[in-house]
């Protein structure tokens, strides 16, 4: 109702720089001659306007649109000279009242024929200005509204994708408890009784695991907003899984770990290496009876973008076998970064039979470069 009023409002003084022009060609002619000017502006401007307002609310009526191109410019030309003809009509009546109110006796006023002729293809024009007009605010209104269906449209999907890799993440992070809580447990029951120093280390290292996981459930470090986390940090978080999976695997687990210094501080959303490190000990370690390595490698192209490399020596598979794969980690770990880095970040993995997985992150770094939790 107000976007009407508003409108209607701006309409009207739309006229005004109209009836202005009116104005200056009736009393030129005259010289002093401003009352009559002004009131002959008032006869030909009120029905123009007011007949406008009747187009405008057709324009409403007779949305703009191509598909209906046969019919569509034949009603506007013939309402046209309908409205030019109104408009004549109109203006004459006007005069004619004033005529006799002036003088007392009706007096019939006729357009000469030049007039006439001027009269009639400015109501055209007039009312093709206002045609136009009406259906460019049709379009860009049409043209709005699309944009923001299409803005709430991904919008919304974007809530869904975050919301849907939200909830695989906790899923994630529960089946760090059922997946190797027992196993561990297990092994440092054995631990104390023949090495109860090896088993205090490896009872630290459970609980710096444990606390991370939590931290890492209340959103990361709270001065990010976000569960992103720096490499330093993810690193340590996966070394205490490591160093707990060596107590149930010993020598069948072999680490090689080449993390250049200056990514540490570089950032990636938590839970990042440690589902793939668990992905490749779970495929390529455990059932191999002389079990293998795994090697994780970082490095810093330029100065955005952070470069992880997990792999294995393991019997690898198929490349077509990935895509009828239903592990959890690493698509959630994918799902994950195309949704925090907009398509920006890179998740490549390579296998072939008897050449182990190969998992390639490239993920970028937008200028956070957060020290680890154990410096804040």
């Amino acid at each position: 109702m107000v976007r009407r009023s508003r409108f209607w409002f701006f309409y009207a003084l739309a006229w005004l720089p109209y009836a202005a022009s009116y104005t200056i060609v009736f009393i030129a002619p005259g010289g002093n001659r401003l009352i009559p000017a002004l009131a002959d502006t008032l006869y030909n401007i009120v029905p123009a306007a007011l007949l406008g307002a009747v187009v405008i609310r057709l324009c409403w009526r007779l949305p703009w649109s191509l598909h209906y191109r046969w019919w569509f410019f034949p009603i506007h030309l013939g309402f046209a000279i309908l409205y030019a003809s109104l408009w004549c009509v109109a203006v004459l009546l006007l005069g004619m009242g004033a005529r006799l109110l002036e003088q007392g006796r009706l007096v019939f006023i006729l357009f000469g024929g030049y007039a006439l002729q001027w009269q009639l293809f400015s109501g055209l024009m007039i009312y093709g200005t206002l045609v136009s007009i009406g259906y460019v605010l049709q379009v860009a209104r049409s043209l709005n509204e699309a944009e923001n269906l299409q803005a709430q449209a991904e919008t919304r999907a974007a809530r869904a994708e975050a919301s849907q890799t939200r909830a695989e993440l906790e899923g994630l992070r529960a089946q760090l408890n059922p997946h190797f809580l027992f196993n561990t447990l297990n092994s440092l029951m054995a631990l104390i009784r023949y090495d109860p120093a090896a088993a205090e280390e490896a009872f630290e290292r459970f609980v710096a695991l444990l606390r991370y996981t939590l931290e890492a459930k209340r959103n990361g470090q709270p001065l990010l907003g976000t569960d992103d986390t720096s490499l330093a940090d993810e690193w340590q978080f996966a070394e205490h899984y490591l160093a707990l999976e060596k107590l149930r695997l010993a020598s069948r687990l072999q680490i090689k770990v080449d993390l250049e210094d200056d990514t540490l501080n570089c950032t990636l959303p938590s839970f990042t290496l440690q589902p793939l490190i668990e992905n490749a000990i779970k495929h390529s370690i455990s059932p191999r009876a002389h079990g293998g390595t795994i090697s994780i490698v970082s490095h810093l192209e330029g100065a955005n973008k952070l470069y992880l490399e997990i792999s294995d020596d393991g019997p690898g598979a198929p490349p077509e076998s990935l895509r009828k794969s239903t592990g959890l980690g690493m698509s959630v770990v994918q799902r994950r970064l195309e949704t925090r880095y907009d398509g920006r970040a890179e998740f490549r993995v390579e296998t072939s039979p008897g050449n182990g997985f190969r998992v390639m992150l490239g993920i970028p770094q937008d200028g956070i470069f957060p020290q680890s939790r154990e410096e804040l």
